[in-house]
């Protein structure tokens, strides 16, 4: 498995956690990490830290999601549970699977001087950063108000891990546009890490293409980012799908799929990754044969990692971003590749078709055990029916081992559409 970046001795950058691992009370190794990255601690040797002989350690035990300075714990279900500062935190109950085990466990903030024990392992947190001592998050359920000059806020249009969107107008031009705000008091952005975010968006101003939803500008003001975008008036792909009861006809699929392609090849040309790409990031405007797909907030994963705010944030049982994340992008998140891109496109496109996720989640208690496993299942054993050669091209993109994939979307365009006549 390869080793992350933030998995090895770099230069001391403004803010760095550091997990240090003993093993019956005896120090065995330590983790660095100045960038966002992800560590995962089980018996399985495709763990990030692999303890294959300690039986009271479960395969998969527990996540550790890093966004320096902040650190994040969640068991996966274990049979054991995990401990931190001595207290239980996540683990199986009296008659409970590790499935509900996984569900119901919560996301716990780490600090610095923190403890995790789990098994006859024990990890010890120390947290680094010039910027002072982290502060607590905001309670939820508090809604700021923001105000943002430039911009008239009609109303909201969503919620999501990455922010609040609005309708709203731009004076000057009186243009509709979709405004996007994230408040940087809950990532405790540095001056450093906001210049990374504006160099990093404004790179993105390049991909101008149909499929994917046009970028207008960003900016921040007080304690807060924001960028303005295209306005979708057909709302996403997930809300498409649960109007038309989970799954959509090839008539109107088609269309869909080959637009996705298209904006994905453009901007994989452009040398920039997605990362996750899933219904809800492919919004749709126009209606009935006018109904175009475009690609949202493309490149703004990589973006958000480049400026300290983590792309695994709240995994849950099956849904969202981890049902259409292939396996390395899991061990290995920061060096997602346009082949990784490919496998995400075929698992939403495998989602509109059938209504079922490409993984099998039914069959494992552990979410996170299914996709590490590789646990696709064929799609034409979902009951859809569909041409033969449009299932081959579905399971050639969403095959667990990257080389088997189409390299790029551009190769899956191609022969989607040869399949598709």
């Amino acid at each position: 498995m390869p080793a992350a970046s933030g998995r090895h001795e770099t230069a001391m950058s403004q803010a760095r956690v550091t997990l240090k691992l003993l093993r019956d009370s005896k120090p065995l190794k330590e983790y660095a990490f100045d960038a966002p990255d992800v560590f995962i601690v089980g018996r399985s040797r495709e763990c990030h830290c692999p303890i294959p002989d300690d039986a009271y350690l479960s395969l998969n035990h527990f996540l550790i999601e890093v966004a320096p300075p902040q650190c994040f714990l969640r068991d996966l279900g274990s049979r054991n549970g995990t401990y931190v500062n001595g207290v239980r935190c996540g683990g199986r109950g009296q008659g409970e699977s590790p499935k509900q085990a996984a569900e119901r466990a919560e996301r716990i903030a780490l600090k610095d001087g923190d403890a995790i024990f789990a098994g006859n392992v024990e990890i010890h947190v120390s947290i680094s950063s010039p910027a002072g001592p982290a502060h607590a998050p905001q309670p939820q359920g508090e809604k700021p108000l923001f105000t943002l000059p430039g911009y008239e806020i009609v109303r909201e249009l969503g919620r999501g891990s990455m922010g609040v969107v609005y309708l709203a107008r731009r004076t000057a031009y009186r243009r509709v546009v979709a405004l996007k705000i994230l408040s940087a008091s809950e990532s405790r952005l540095s001056a450093k890490q906001r210049e990374i975010f504006q160099r990093e968006v404004d790179a993105t101003k390049v991909l101008q293409h149909p499929n994917i939803v046009a970028f207008y500008g960003s900016g921040c003001s007080g304690d807060d980012l924001f960028f303005a975008m295209e306005y979708c008036d057909g709302g996403s792909l997930s809300a498409l799908l649960n109007r038309s009861g989970g799954r959509l006809g090839l008539e109107v699929a088609k269309p869909l799929m080959l637009q996705v392609l298209d904006g994905l090849e453009y901007a994989h040309s452009k040398g920039i990754v997605h990362r996750d790409i899933k219904p809800d990031n492919i919004l749709l405007s126009g209606v009935g044969e006018s109904l175009a797909a475009k690609i949202s907030d493309f490149g703004l994963a990589k973006n958000f990692m480049l400026a300290g705010l983590s792309g695994i944030s709240n995994p849950d049982s099956g849904g969202g971003t981890l049902a259409y994340m292939p396996k390395e992008q899991l061990l290995n998140f920061m060096y997602t590749k346009p082949v990784s891109d490919v496998f995400s496109v075929g698992a939403a496109f495998y989602a509109m078709l059938t209504g079922r996720f490409v993984y099998d989640f039914e069959a494992l208690s552990d979410p996170f055990q299914a996709v590490l496993e590789g646990r696709v299942m064929p799609i034409a054993k979902r009951g859809a029916l569909l041409p033969q050669g449009l299932m081959d091209v579905i399971d050639k993109a969403v095959s667990v081992e990257a080389q088997m994939r189409y390299p790029s979307a551009g190769e899956m365009k191609r022969a989607l559409t040869e399949a598709l006549g």
